[in-house]
Formats: C-alpha cells, sequence, structure tokens
C-alpha cells in the first residue's frame, strides 16, 4: 500500500489532514450555513401553506354565502307567488319591494365580503413582503458579512428588498 502511495507520490500525512479539514468543513457548513438556511424555508413553507388555507376559507365562506343567497331569492320568489294568488295587485307590488329590499340587502352584504376578501389579500401581501424582507436581509447579511465590504453590502441588500418588492407588487 505504501509502495503504491509513493508511486502517486502522495503523502499519508498530507491525505490524511486534508481528509480531517474537509471533514470539519463540512460539519461548520452543516451546523451554520445549511441548517439555519433549512430552518427559514421550513418556516416560509408553513406561511405559504397557512395562506393558502386561509384563501381556501375565504373561498368556502363565499360559496357558503352564495348558497345562502340562492336559497333566500327562491324564498322570497315563493312567498311572492302565494301573494300573487291571493291579491294579484297588491301582491305585485309587494313582491318589487320585497324584491329590490333582498337585492340591496344581498348587494350590500356581497360588497363587504368582496371588501374584506380584497382587504384580507392585500394584508397578505403586504405580511408576506414584510416577512420576507425582514428573513432575507438578516440573512443576507450573514452570508455577505465576511465575503464583502459594507458598501457592497448594502448596495446588494437594496437591490434584493426593491427586487422582492417589485414581485409582489
Amino acid at each position: 500500500m505504501s509502495e503504491l502511495l509513493t508511486s502517486l507520490h502522495i503523502d499519508w500525512h498530507i491525505l490524511l489532514a486534508q481528509i480531517v479539514n474537509f471533514l470539519i468543513l463540512l460539519f461548520l457548513l452543516a451546523k451554520f450555513a445549511y441548517k439555519p438556511i433549512i430552518k427559514l424555508l421550513n418556516e416560509r413553507r408553513k406561511m405559504v401553506e397557512d395562506s393558502v388555507e386561509r384563501a381556501q376559507a375565504i373561498e368556502q365562506k363565499f360559496q357558503e354565502f352564495k348558497e345562502y343567497r340562492a336559497k333566500q331569492l327562491q324564498e322570497v320568489r315563493k312567498e311572492a307567488q302565494q301573494i300573487l294568488v291571493q291579491a294579484h295587485e297588491s301582491a305585485e307590488k309587494e313582491k318589487e319591494d320585497i324584491l329590490a329590499k333582498t337585492r340591496k340587502q344581498l348587494d350590500v352584504l356581497f360588497t363587504r365580503a368582496e371588501k374584506q376578501i380584497e382587504q384580507q389579500k392585500v394584508e397578505m401581501v403586504a405580511n408576506a413582503e414584510k416577512e420576507i424582507v425582514t428573513l432575507l436581509i438578516p440573512s443576507l447579511t450573514r452570508v455577505l458579512k465576511d465575503s464583502v465590504d459594507e458598501q457592497t453590502q448594502k448596495t446588494i441588500l437594496d437591490q434584493a428588498a426593491r427586487r422582492i418588492k417589485t414581485m409582489y407588487s
């Protein structure tokens, strides 16, 4: 074995030192770079999953509201038909009043629901932007801290923040 190493001009002391150095480097990278990045990605994934679940819940509530609205319209129409049977002229006026009030109420409820959904979407996007920026800047600062000067760090962080804002705008 030593003849083979000698013929290949390999010093086993240096080879052993390089293996130890590589293992130390591998340990340090796993401890200080890989785990924090994986943790950050997992937190982001959970946040996105939570946002999707909230959006699905909002969509479900919206569908339930549509069904409720359809049932109410159906009930109002039945009532209007019964009134028509009792007295044609008075029933016609009563039907128009009830339908108008119901439509106004439903329009108000529908408008409120749309506004709430839009507001929640805006809030979710704003929260996502804030969280990305607050998570990205410290991470980039740590990564760039030793490899570039402060001016270059500031430039890179500003560019990253602008790109994130334009992605979510």
